[in-house]
């Protein structure tokens, strides 16, 4: 492209500026005429609307009485930023958008005051029409590539309507690579169970009109992932192991409990947090109210009464399952260990046959046979029910999948064989964490359960009904977009004939396909997402040559990064403290990394070290470990206050930088790596070491030094606090990695703590307001449906962290806007200010972390922690929950905690190695001697 001259240059900045300044004080509006749309801009002197984000409030928005208008967008364009920059002109707002139709158009401008003005569409030059259509596309895509990338809420509507749009109108698809949309394979776990990368790039294969897997299924499945077995040593021939272990197949992932008291704790611990353990870090903008799910689909629901006498009943519990993969619908159950066989059996049947009442001629209760057995299955033609309970023995178990329940029985045939208990993998376990540790919860993945997920009969069907879910989601805003724009949206066909939908959409290898059934769109195979049929329970035996394909590119990619499949051990131990409510929580977890994504750490760690920090100065939070050469790094975070304020919903920390680094970095006998980055980026030192040991860098940071060990701060006064009586100990338990926090809730930087949680807070529940906005907005979804519709489409509950709820604003001139009750007023108001009785979710429990890590020469993980958990007040209430992991729900309600074992803590006496002199004190200024007093008068 050829540069512009000077005076060309001079002339189009002329006009552009005196364009800009002649119209930027009047509202303008322009319609150009095109099909199959035409595109149009509104330009809004600023003063007529509020400060904010007006048009993300809905304070500001472009509506039309005929619904023609489509698909507006705030215009952010770089050309008038830059103008914004260099001339003096009056500040307004420009909202691009499409219509339909050549008729004159009613216009009407919300600033919140509605102003309605008719407007005539123009035909006008094609590159006048080109280039106000891709300004439109412009801002339009970056929009939905912004709520992609900032993952606020999920950017359903934009995502579908970029990717729709462009494949419509043939402009460039949106650039979604980042974030969820991976171009390449996911790594260790996520390659096993990242089924948000897979959704992702299913739905944009989908939309784009690329039939991926479509063909006729007329191969065999591909073989499995060739990996080498686990690597264990031979456990000992005495070692214990519990029985109901010796029912749960090797397959099967498993979490024990052990007593039906540690299990009524864990349920009481995950309903402190809504059921999800990701709230004790930050709560979640969706509730996917996976106990009142799993509580329907078992048809279990324990009572009150049942908390307080399951003990009777049940001697030992534990949660097992197929897969985690519960957001489409997983195999899982609870294997309960009977007291009373003929009690525990009534009590059952009892609750499946109320939960048979409460689906009010729904649910249908046959006896079915299984491997030989008779089995009561319990079940709803949607899958709301699925629910199989057999007995073997003393053993009871509920769950959701056939084939668990083959396996269960055959297992008790067989005597044990084939069952965790029964594998050398899991006695050698059960070595290292043995029985006689009484763990509160023992978690156990075995290497045929990781295998079996990585296997092609899971990794197809996986796939295949991912895409199911995700063409389910696609039909569903297809049928929004299509009634915007008023065209026939009751079937398929009809979509893809109105475009809302590509070409070849929805065809299938295996013979499924969507049904629409009025409001509800299902799989004719799986059913409904998030209540499908089980993977193992679906029949994959022939698969297409693109399917086979693309698992053959799995098991290569999953062949270089996993060497074996080892099984991932981690045991849970709680101990009162004298505290009320507070117990010490300790954590053991051993795993090899799944892809051995963790060796680039071994680079920077030497080998176990029994050293470990002491120094009378205390740290908020102190990292420490061994590094390669033998040196031995530490890392000390003072604690400092940090004033916080919220700026138009941004913290603005009220320090500079350099006051904020309130800790100090050192290492024994050198600082190793960091030396040649302290050199790089402070330069040397600007004069020799003082008699303390004591220098300055170049650029401010200072050293002191001293034989066996150097520590560096930006202040020396933190350097002359901590180093006295600073030590390296022997004889601790030898780790690479150690890890201490105390507790943070009283600490000066609380507040700043508490500021940035409330900042993240507020953006998850003002993504929530606009995903609801973009319903109205670009839906034309009515205001009053908007939240039905929004929580149809993420399959949960929109629920704000702050604890509020969503409801719509009472304001007649705001066109969309929504708000949270939490906000206490607008959301203007909201971001403002942090409320003064504010507590961020992990400074609720969190008090204190001693950690310690590590890597055996295999690279497999030892992992030792405890924690400090505080408990919030017991609430009294009943429902059933099922307890896992993350990926788990919970109820709502508490229960009282079982007494636990009083323990008193052991300290240790370790051996000194090393301590660093107090500072030398700096010489007194030289000074002329005083002369002799003068004698004083004598008295008369």
């Amino acid at each position: 492209m050829r540069s512009l001259r000077p005076w060309g240059i001079f002339v189009l900045a002329s006009a552009l500026i005196a364009g800009f300044a002649a119209t930027a004080p009047a509202q303008q509006i322009e319609l150009l005429a095109g099909e199959p749309f035409g595109v149009g801009q509104v330009i809004i002197p600023i003063s007529d609307a509020t400060g904010g984000d007006a048009w993300a409030d809905g304070r500001v928005d472009v509506t039309d009485r005929e619904g023609r208008i489509m698909y507006p967008v705030h215009a952010t364009g770089p050309v008038r930023k830059l103008l914004r920059e260099f001339i003096d002109a009056p500040p307004s707002m420009t909202i691009l958008y499409l219509f339909t139709g050549r008729a004159p158009l009613d216009v009407t401008v919300h600033t919140p005051q509605p102003r309605t003005q008719r407007v005539t569409p123009i035909n006008a030059r094609p590159q006048r029409f080109n280039v106000l259509m891709n300004a439109w596309w412009r801002d339009f895509s970056r929009t939905a590539e912004r709520h992609h990338r900032d993952g606020e809420y999920p950017a359903l509507v934009e995502i579908y309507l970029a990717q729709t749009l462009a494949r419509r109108l043939s402009l460039p698809a949106p650039r979604l690579e980042g974030g969820l949309l991976r171009g390449r394979t996911d790594q260790g776990l996520g390659l096993l169970m990242g089924t948000e990368s897979m959704r992702m790039r299913i739905g944009q294969d989908a939309l784009s009109g690329r039939a991926a897997g479509v063909g006729d299924a007329v191969q065999h499945l591909p073989e499995e992932v060739p990996l080498a077995a686990a690597q264990v040593a031979a456990p000992p021939a005495d070692v214990k192991i519990e029985p109901i272990a010796r029912h749960v197949p090797d397959d099967c992932f498993y979490l024990r409990c052990g007593t039906y008291a540690n299990y009524v704790w864990f349920r009481s611990t995950l309903d402190e947090w809504g059921g999800d353990l990701r709230n004790l870090i930050s709560q979640r903008g969706l509730d996917y109210e996976m106990t009142k799910h799993n509580e329907r689909q078992l048809g279990l629901k324990f009572t009150v009464l049942s908390r307080t006498f399951g003990g009777t009943l049940i001697s030992d519990v534990a949660i097992i399952g197929a897969d985690p993969f519960f957001r489409e619908g997983a195999a899982y159950g609870m294997l309960f260990e009977a007291r009373n066989n003929l009690l525990l059996e009534k009590s059952l049947t009892q609750q499946r046959a109320e939960a048979m009442t409460a689906e009010k001629g729904r649910g249908i209760q046959r006896v079915v046979e299984i491997a030989g057995q008779k089995v009561q299955l319990l079940s709803t033609p949607d899958g709301e029910v699925r629910s199989y309970y057999s007995i073997v023995g003393n053993y009871h178990l509920v769950t959701t999948s056939e084939a668990i329940t083959r396996r269960f029985i055959e297992i008790g045939k067989a005597e044990g064989r084939g069952s965790l208990g029964d594998s050398v993998e899991f006695k050698a376990a059960r070595a290292r964490m043995p029985l006689t540790r009484d763990d509160t919860l023992f978690v156990y993945l075995s290497e045929p359960f990781l295998r079996r997920i990585a296997g092609p009969h899971y990794r197809i069907e996986m796939a295949r009904r991912l895409r199911s879910a995700v063409e389910i989601d696609c039909v569903r805003l297809a049928r929004l977009a299509a009634a915007a724009e008023k065209k026939p949206a009751s079937t398929i066909e009809e979509l893809v004939a109105a475009d809302m939908l590509p070409q070849g959409f929805g065809r299938r290898a295996d013979g499924s396909k969507l049904e629409i059934e009025r409001d509800r769109i299902v799989d004719s195979q799986r059913g409904t997402p998030g209540l499908f049929v089980p993977v193992p329970d679906m029949k994959v035996d022939q698969v297409t040559a693109a399917e086979a394909t693309a698992y053959q590119q799995f098991a290569r990619d999953w062949r270089d990064e996993a060497a074996r499949l080892d099984p991932i051990v981690a045991a849970v131990k709680r101990f009162r403290t004298k505290t009320p409510g507070l117990e010490r929580v300790q954590i053991d977890l051993s795993m090899t990394p799944l892809g051995g994504q963790y060796a680039w750490l071994m680079q920077y760690l030497g080998e176990p070290s029994d050293k470990k920090l002491a120094t009378r100065a205390e740290d908020l939070v102190r990292i420490e470990g061994s590094g390669r050469g033998g040196n031995y790094i530490f890392l000390g975070i003072q604690d400092i206050n940090v004033p916080a304020a919220l700026s138009n919903g941004r913290i603005r920390l009220g320090l500079p930088a350099l006051n904020m680094v309130s800790g100090y970095l050192g290492g024994s006998p050198t600082l190793g790596m960091f030396e040649s980055l302290i050199s790089l980026t402070q330069g040397g030192l600007t004069s020799p070491p003082d008699a303390a040991g004591y220098a300055r860098h170049t650029g401010g940071l200072w050293q002191r030094s001293a034989p066996g060990m150097q520590i560096v701060s930006f202040k020396r006064e933190i350097l002359e606090r901590v180093t006295p009586g600073m030590m390296l100990q022997g004889g601790a338990k030898p780790a690479q990695l150690r890890v201490t926090a105390p507790d943070l809730s009283n600490t000066k930087l609380a507040g700043s703590l508490n500021s940035l949680a409330y900042q993240r807070g507020m953006d998850i529940s003002v993504g929530n307001a606009e995903m609801l906005q973009s319903l109205v907005r670009q839906l034309h979804v009515p205001r009053e449906q908007a939240l039905a519709v929004a929580e149809t489409l993420v399959g949960a509950k929109l629920a704000c962290p702050l604890g509020g709820t969503y409801v719509q604003l009472k304001d007649p001139n705001s066109s969309q806007a929504w708000a949270s009750t939490a906000w206490s007023g607008d959301k203007q108001q909201a971001i403002a200010k942090v409320p003064a009785d504010f507590v961020a979710p992990a400074m609720q429990w969190f008090r204190g972390l001693d950690m310690d890590m590590r890597i055996s020469g295999q690279q497999r993980i030892d992992l030792h922690a405890e924690i400090g958990l505080q408990h919030k007040p017991a609430a009294a209430g009943g429902g059933f929950v099922l307890p896992g992991f993350s990926w788990l729900g919970g109820a709502k309600q508490d229960a009282p905690l079982p007494p636990p074992v009083e323990i008193t803590p052991q300290i240790e006496e370790l051996p000194l190695v090393e301590e660093l002199p107090p500072p030398v004190p700096a010489p007194a200024p030289r000074r002329d001697p005083a002369p002799p007093p003068v004698p004083a008068p004598p008295t008369p």
